[in-house]
């Protein structure tokens, strides 16, 4: 059978601050909405990857053939509509997950902006990694 697991549901998000005029917010939800419509929803998924908006969008990327000619995309979809309500799916279980991606982000862009050798990168984000997880640990008990 398929072994058990769930993709991570994460992303961007978009928010609004309040102080502004009338004008500004109406801008904002006009630009909300065209951010929603099915045409930009769908191109956001094919160039990005990320989950659409709408449940719309979702039906017509199934029947275009979208999840046919790029499985990949597929993936996450069916792992978290398969209704897989097992502990394995409920979301990250690494104590420091946050932490460590900030470690394994600054690595990347410091190998990328930088030069840093990357065995050297990785090397530095491995010692990290453990001591947040050893931190993690001693804070919980274990």
């Amino acid at each position: 059978g398929m072994p058990e697991g769930n993709s991570v549901v994460g992303g961007g998000c978009l928010w609004v601050f309040d102080g502004h005029d009338e004008a500004v917010y109406d801008g904002t939800w006009q630009f909300f909405e065209f951010l929603s419509q099915l045409e930009q929803d769908t191109k956001w998924h094919k160039e990005t990857g990320y989950f659409p908006v709408r449940q719309e969008t979702y039906q017509a990327l199934q029947d275009e053939g979208w999840f046919e000619d790029e499985p990949n995309h597929a993936t996450a979809f069916d792992q978290i509509l398969s209704g897989n309500d097992s502990p394995a799916s409920q979301g990250v279980l690494l104590g420091g997950f946050v932490e460590i991606r900030d470690v394994v982000g600054v690595a990347i862009e410091r190998a990328l902006t930088e030069g840093t050798d990357a065995q050297n990168a990785l090397d530095e984000v491995a010692e990290q990694s453990n001591q947040i997880l050893t931190d993690y640990a001693a804070q919980i008990g274990e």
